[in-house]
């Protein structure tokens, strides 16, 4: 029994010894935790060098109780850190604390882009657009700047009572209200084939109803001889105009290229409303086309002296009324600028005046000269031009607008 109790003593000092190995070859080693790129250092990490590696490498024991003090100690790592001190074989670098999230670790695209990051102009990308036809009364002042100035005089284009009550005029833009109102529309103002109209829509139905769904419609000109057009912009549909109500919008029209021969450009259109169609007829004259020019009366003088061809000058004689001649003399310079788009030289001064302007597609100057006697109201107008079909279609239409 003793040698039983001997063996059982010795079988459990041995399984204990066995134990005490075992425990030891399981229980793991000490890992050293590595932050990755991506996670923040909360804390700055402790020094280390090679002797201290290898003792923690031959005794974990000791790692387990620096670790404990190097809590302690973090103040004067902090400081070491901070300075970039290089211990041993390993150099330390300063540990700089973040806030970083994911969405800040995202490219900025515009470091990427060469492309300039400037914001256009709010009004880029908005030419060719057209506004609605604002309706208003019919005595409320439809035109801003200098329109009135800058503009021909009304035209009935659509009697009110052959359409239904509709009345349809249009006038013709010029100077800075044309360089305007193309540019909106996205033409190009110095393109001398490019006419801009202003249209005015009023109801004039004698049973007070309004005027439903009118528009213009462009059709096909199939008249020899006439220059085409490639563009033409329109206004939109005004839905409902009351009675006594008026609209105002603006038709641009492009040509395919500018004619000095009169009655050329041609667009045909047809008015249309809930009362019926009606085909109208924009022939913009001679006159609207002429480009304004600058010339003092000294070159007048000598450019007219120069042009003594029978096919250079052309005259016509003219006969005004006597009854309050003088002020109708003296608005006879703007007469000429409302009804063409030449340009004065000077004002009227001793029954005289003088006007300047270019053919729109040749570029050949057109000088006008009138004159006329204040006491019995007899004058002559004399047109000099090297465009023999411009000059007699340009007497005329001076003539009948001066008398």
């Amino acid at each position: 029994s003793d040698d039983d109790s001997s063996t059982d003593d010795g079988d459990s000092t041995s399984s204990e010894e066995s134990a005490a190995m075992m425990g030891q070859i399981s229980q793991p080693a000490p890992q050293r935790r590595q932050i990755m790129p991506t996670e923040v250092a909360a804390t700055p990490l402790p020094l280390i060098d090679a002797e201290s590696s290898d003792d923690e490498s031959s005794d974990s024991d000791d790692s387990e109780s620096d670790s404990s003090s190097s809590s302690g100690s973090s103040d004067d790592n902090d400081q070491i850190h901070s300075k970039g001190v290089t211990t041993g074989l390993v150099s330390m670098t300063p540990v700089v604390e973040t806030t970083s999230t994911l969405i800040d670790m995202i490219p900025d695209e515009s470091k990427f882009n060469n492309k300039s990051t400037a914001q256009p102009p709010s009004s880029q990308g908005l030419e060719g657009l057209v506004m609605a036809p604002l309706v208003m009364d019919k005595d409320a002042v439809a035109s801003d700047g200098d329109i009135e100035d800058e503009s021909s005089n009304w035209q009935v284009l659509v009697r009110h009572d052959l359409s239904g009550g509709l009345a349809v005029s249009i006038r013709f833009l010029r100077g800075s209200m044309r360089t305007k109102e193309s540019r909106l529309i996205g033409f190009d103002p110095q393109n001398t084939a490019v006419v801009l109209v202003q249209v005015r829509f009023e109801n004039m139905r004698s049973d007070g109803r309004p005027i439903r769904r009118i528009h213009l419609m462009k059709k096909k000109v199939t008249n020899s001889g006439v220059v085409p057009t490639t563009r033409i912009i329109v206004p939109q549909e005004i839905s409902t105009l009351e009675a006594s109500k008026v609209s105002h919008a603006i038709v641009g029209l492009e040509f395919a290229h500018a004619s000095d021969k009169e009655g050329a450009t041609h667009a045909k259109f047809d008015v249309k409303c809930d009362r019926g169609t009606t085909t109208v007829d924009i022939c913009p004259p001679l006159v609207e086309l002429i480009q304004p020019m600058e010339m003092t009366k000294e070159q007048f003088d000598t450019k007219s002296n120069g042009m003594h061809g029978i096919h250079q000058r052309s005259k016509a004689a003219i006969s005004l009324s006597t009854d309050g001649i003088k002020k109708r003399l003296k608005r006879l310079p703007s007469k000429i600028q409302k009804v063409s788009a030449m340009n004065p030289i000077g004002k009227w001064n001793d029954g005289n005046c003088k006007f300047v302007g270019r053919l729109p597609a040749s570029g050949n100057e057109v000088l006008l000269d009138i004159s006329c006697d204040a006491d019995s109201g007899c004058g002559e107008i004399l047109i000099y031009c090297d465009n023999a079909m411009a000059l007699n279609s340009l007497l005329q239409f001076f003539k009948r607008a001066i008398e």
